[in-house]
């Protein structure tokens, strides 16, 4: 596999650490002084647009985590080259809403059973 294209821990933590910073943003970005004067009536509804860009960043970023952190057994085992990546992803995928599955697949992902590295 490509170095480049590799899912690495590193990549996983990226993704966690956009995904917070935008949770963590979005609530400050809905944020703003509501006026009733008629000077600022187009300020406000400029505000629900900001208002609902910042809800869709939460809802998206809600997303990528629980995603995130649901595949997260399968995403150990491709990153360590796991000899069962296919069994692990089906185990994490279908039994993995519940919790005895999803603990089965992530401890199965940090078993020993994995790919020798390339020799040269």
């Amino acid at each position: 596999m490509h170095p480049g294209r590799r899912f690495t821990f590193k990549t996983l933590f990226a993704t966690l650490y956009l995904a917070a910073m935008a949770f963590a943003a979005a609530p400050s970005l809905a944020i703003g002084h509501k006026s009733n004067s008629a000077h600022h009536a187009a300020a406000n509804s400029a505000l629900s647009g900001v208002e609902a860009v910042a809800s869709l960043l939460l809802v998206l970023a809600v997303i990528v985590l629980v995603v995130a952190l649901y595949m997260l057994p399968t995403i150990i085992a491709k990153d360590r080259r796991h000899r069962n990546v296919l069994p692990i992803a089906l185990v994490n995928i279908f039994a993995g809403f519940t919790l005895l599955g999803w603990f089965a697949a992530f401890v199965w992902s940090l078993t020993a059973d994995v790919h020798d590295p390339v020799r040269r």
